[in-house]
């Protein structure tokens, strides 16, 4: 049975980080295998384990329970340009949003928070 309550403390290992984050990436079990040398069979078996441990039932879940319950950070999935470049191509309105919810999420102080988008956002239209 999946189940978050189930899966809660149950923290991912080090293999099925790995395996979640190049998932993120949009890789196949083969191409995982691959990287990690591994075989396909072992990267199921991790990827099945993540998922209960996670409370989900397929990768792409996997990847945004990990990402929301910090198992895995933004960072493991996209380098740093890809999400400049990300950033970058987004309406402004979408960036706005976003900024309120992560005001909302993380209780950050709206001047700041404002002073970070506007000093960022020149420099991320730049890097396109």
């Amino acid at each position: 049975m999946y189940s978050a309550k189930i899966s809660r403390g149950l923290g991912l290992t080090n293999r099925e980080r790995a395996i979640i984050s190049l998932a993120g990436r949009g890789m196949t079990n083969q191409e995982i295998g691959d990287e990690l040398k591994i075989s396909i069979r072992t990267v199921k078996c991790l990827l099945h384990r993540a998922c209960v441990k996670l409370g989900v039932r397929n990768r792409d879940r996997a990847v945004i329970q990990a990402l929301k319950s910090g198992d895995i950070g933004i960072q493991n999935i996209f380098t740093l340009d890809e999400l400049a470049e990300l950033v970058a191509s987004s309406p402004p309105e979408l960036m706005a949003m976003v900024a309120d919810r992560a005001r909302h999420f993380h209780q950050l102080d709206q001047a700041a928070l404002n002073a970070e988008l506007v000093a960022l956002t020149p420099a991320m239209a730049g890097s396109s």
